[in-house]
């Protein structure tokens, strides 16, 4: 998951996703109006949607230096052994360090938007 919106991001500079709450509201009124096999349906697309927005808004609110580590991980031409001089990290042990701390802030901070944007989704639906 994060590897697709690394490149969905790298792809698109911009990284705007274009759902607001007209967007939310038309998915309601579709699954309204549709069975309950469909309505099912558009809330597991739903809940992708909210997984994916989430996932865009914390990579957003890493800082930079993270971002460059967690895309190394992603992009095969760059290695952590390059990223050493560049960002300033004394050893290579602390790179690795770094990225396992980027790691768990971008894990923290998905789960802290996820249920940012529930509960948002939550009283809009009331």
């Amino acid at each position: 998951m994060c590897k697709n919106a690394w490149l969905m991001h790298k792809r698109s500079r911009k990284n705007t996703l274009p759902i607001s709450g007209e967007v939310n509201r038309m998915l309601e009124n579709s699954a309204a109006e549709v069975s309950p096999s469909s309505r099912e349906s558009v809330e597991n697309d739903n809940e992708k949607w909210l997984r994916q927005k989430a996932l865009s808004e914390a990579l957003e609110n890493l800082n930079q230096k993270c971002r460059e580590l967690l895309e190394t991980e992603l992009d095969s031409d760059k290695s952590l052994k390059d990223l050493q001089g560049e960002l300033g990290f004394v050893s290579y042990q602390a790179v690795v360090q770094a990225k396992y701390n980027c790691k768990k802030k971008l894990v923290k901070e998905v789960f802290t938007v996820l249920n940012k944007l529930k509960n948002q989704e939550s009283t809009h639906g009331k």
